[in-house]
């Protein structure tokens, strides 16, 4: 094992806080039969709590006392408490199989009572000590099942905590940059939360041994290790940080800086009387001094390394102190020490790898019997789950023959219920048909009657007043004054259109585009027509009104009548709102296939809302134009319509005060 990683996972535990307590007070209320049994079992596990990291005989005593209390009162959730401190106080002191066995044991009555709190922590507790036993595989495991209730419980300092764990498997699985992602994530939390300033310290001092690994440097997280245990003056902590920053110096050939550091560590010993790390400390001093050729307090750092190693039993640190005093004896050419001391390496090197088999025999072991409990345990479940699922489904069967009679008594019932109702709306539905089809005769011979009517009307005044037309150009008087000649005119123009529109309205309700011929129609003959026709109109106002036509002839495919309405329309629209002295211009333009054809004026323009109404087929209304002049209101319905029946649609645009243009397409006869 890596000495990073040894000085790591031996003081983890060391990193909790520990508790000042009157043990005799809480011995008496422990052995006081007057009490709950709560309090007892309590007044025990305090008096565990505070021996606990200090006093193995003091801390089993308790946690014994404690079983004994939960186990006299038959106290399933005191029996379970009971089993989950003995694990951590096993795991605290070493005893890592023991402590597997107690957390599963804890484990099972936790489960029976679903305290799923204490099952993620038993589960966390079992993955350590797999760790520290060096079943990483099993650690993993137990930590992620811990994690996923944790998870499931939102509790986020726990998941930090596990996050940290598995963080310390895969350090000692030398998966160093997974596990300092871990880590990372880990202090990210602390900082954030700003948790326990002895959690912080222990997650950057592992940060920094990452750092170290992975060949980096890793002083910047020891020192703040350091600055976090200082301010809970935690020595063996700082003295654990102060000779890993050694040992940084001493990987990368800088004695004098290592140096510097391992004597720190000797003073705060001294300070505290404390023999914490003196053998790690003296070994790594002796190869500092050796790398400086120094033999002399190299030899002697070495041997009090060594002493320490032996009184304490670290077999590691022992090993390292004689591989000095070999490579020293070497280089001071005294080969018979070299090959004695070589020779001791050796022989712990045997001793400590015979203590690891005896150890991996001891888990095999523990391991062996684990497993035939947990297959016992297995068969037992099944067997209990089995009745019970068995008893389940004869209540499930039971519960849903019972839903499935009732859902088809309910079922018939509502069945029945809707056969009446629809019953019912299919004779009023019958009813209301009947009576729309009559409904729909009546207005349609009403329809019909009406547009009859209109035709006649308009029909049977259309001579009366075209002969008025024709008179008034005969009529002498009205020769001789131009102004009632041109108003006697426009009157009866007026009147005229009024008709022609009322005619042309009720074509356009009798109209579909099947009825109306679509032919080769001469554009310039329309323009021609249309502006001789408005010409007494125009004039009427100083109006110009022209069209933009020469010698071409342009033909568009469309019904004549219906563009003939169509113009007319748009023209006496433009008159109607354009002041005098205005102009009104017809024009063409072939785009493509398409003749756009518009009609523009110099008028008072239309305002926006208008505007938006016109382009969306809106009803608008309608008003007087600039000489006061009045209309049906019925020229722009009567111009989309006979535009739908050509395929074609009306485009307005127009600003108020500067004119507007009316637009429309109809395709290029070929």
């Amino acid at each position: 094992m890596n000495r990073y990683t040894f000085f790591f996972l031996t003081f983890l535990f060391s990193t909790f806080s520990v508790y000042a307590v009157n043990v005799d007070s809480l011995k008496n209320v422990g052995n006081d039969l007057s009490v709950s049994p709560k309090e007892r079992f309590d007044a025990f596990i305090e008096i565990y709590l505070d021996a606990r990291f200090f006093d193995a005989e003091k801390t089993f005593d308790a946690v014994n006392r404690a079983g004994e209390v939960a186990k006299e009162y038959n106290n399933d959730s005191l029996i379970a408490e009971y089993y989950f401190h003995r694990g951590i106080a096993e795991s605290i002191h070493k005893m890592y199989d023991a402590s597997v066995h107690s957390f599963d044991s804890a484990l099972s009555h936790y489960k029976a009572t679903e305290n799923y709190s204490r099952i993620a922590y038993c589960y966390r507790n079992t993955g350590v000590s797999h760790r520290s036993m060096g079943n990483l595989n099993k650690a993993s495991e137990y930590l992620y099942s811990s994690l996923n209730i944790y998870e499931e419980l939102s509790d986020s300092l726990m998941i930090s905590l596990v996050n940290f764990d598995l963080g310390s498997v895969l350090l000692a699985n030398e998966d160093f940059k997974d596990a300092k992602k871990y880590f990372q994530e880990v202090l990210n939390y602390q900082l954030q939360h700003k948790e326990d300033a002895r959690q912080i310290a222990v997650v950057y001092n592992a940060l920094g041994l990452t750092e170290e690994y992975l060949g980096k440097n890793g002083l910047s997280y020891f020192n703040k290790s350091i600055r976090y245990y200082k301010s809970i003056n935690d020595s063996n902590s700082i003295m654990n940080n102060l000779n890993n920053i050694g040992m940084h110096y001493l990987n990368i050939k800088q004695p004098d800086s290592a140096l510097y550091y391992l004597n720190q560590v000797i003073d705060y010993n001294n300070r505290v009387n404390s023999g914490y790390n003196r053998s790690a400390t003296f070994v790594n001093m002796a190869q500092a001094k050796l790398l400086k050729k120094d033999y002399s307090s190299a030899l002697e750092y070495a041997q009090i390394g060594i002493e320490y190693a032996e009184k304490y039993n670290e077999q590691t640190y022992l090993i390292n102190g004689l591989d000095i005093l070999t490579h020293l004896y070497d280089s001071l050419g005294q080969d018979d020490k070299a090959l004695l001391y070589l020779h001791k390496a050796r022989d712990a090197e045997k001793k400590l790898l015979n203590t690891e088999k005896q150890v991996q025999l001891a888990k095999i072991r523990s391991n062996y019997q684990l497993e035939r409990k947990e297959i016992e345990n297995l068969r037992q479940r099944k067997e209990i789950a089995s009745q019970q699922r068995l008893i389940e489904k004869q209540e499930t069967a039971t519960l849903l023959l019972v839903l499935l009679i009732g859902t088809i008594i309910v079922f018939v019932l509502i069945l029945g219920t809707w056969l009446v109702r629809i019953k019912r709306i299919n004779t009023s539905l019958s009813k209301l048909k009947i009576e729309l089809e009559l409904k729909e005769q009546d207005l349609t011979k009403s329809n019909a009657h009406k547009d009859q009517l209109l035709s006649i009307i308009a029909h049977d005044l259309r001579s009366p007043i075209g002969n008025i037309q024709s008179l008034l150009s005969l009529y002498k008087p009205f020769q001789e004054d131009e102004d009632k000649h041109l108003l006697a005119q426009k009157s009866a123009t007026d009147a005229m259109e009024l008709l022609e529109n009322l005619l042309d309205w009720a074509k356009s309700q009798q109209a579909t585009a099947d009825k109306y011929e679509i032919n080769p129609v001469n554009l310039r003959t329309i323009f021609n027509k249309e502006v001789e026709y408005f010409k007494v109109s125009a004039r009427s106002k100083n109006i110009t009104l022209k069209h933009d036509f020469s010698d071409e002839i342009v033909f568009v495919e469309a019904n004549i009548e219906s563009l003939k309405t169509v113009i007319r329309n748009l023209i006496s629209n433009a008159l109607k709102f354009t002041p005098n002295d205005g102009y009104v211009m017809l024009s063409h333009e072939i785009v493509d296939d398409l003749v756009i054809i518009t009609v523009k004026d110099s008028g008072i323009g239309i305002d926006p809302d208008t505007l938006e109404k016109l382009n969306n087929n809106k009803p608008v209304t309608s008003l007087s134009g600039t000489n006061k002049e009045t209309g049906s209101g019925l020229g722009l319905v009567i111009v989309r319509r006979f535009l739908e029946i050509c395929g074609s649609k009306l485009q307005v645009n127009s600003q108020v005060g500067k004119g507007s243009s009316f637009s429309f397409s109809l395709p290029l006869a070929k």
